[in-house]
């Protein structure tokens, strides 16, 4: 039997998926993609929404170590421009019809 101490699992991941299956998963993905190119890129947007709101809840606790921290203030960085990107093609999308 092994002594070492068990990992609590994140939160985050347990509502994340909780969410993810609540919502549909990525159901609303697929039937974008018969669509165009406009239901695809608002799906892609709404998806982008969900998680950069998810890594802002998580940045907003406070439990987590300095380490744990950085790295998931490293992958918001990385979500928030993918939001960005996602929201500027959405933009001129649109800009264009």
């Amino acid at each position: 039997m092994s002594t070492a101490p068990r990992r609590p699992r994140a939160r985050a991941t347990r509502a994340s998926s909780w969410k993810w299956r609540r919502t549909g998963g990525g159901r609303g993905l697929r039937i974008a993609l018969g669509s165009g190119d406009e239901a695809i890129i608002k799906e892609v947007e709404r998806g982008e929404d969900y998680l950069k709101e998810e890594f802002e809840r998580v940045l907003e606790d406070g439990r987590m170590s300095p380490g744990a921290m950085a790295a998931v203030r490293e992958a918001y960085e990385s979500v928030r421009r993918g939001h960005d990107e996602a929201s500027d093609l959405k933009q001129r999308l649109e800009a264009a019809d």
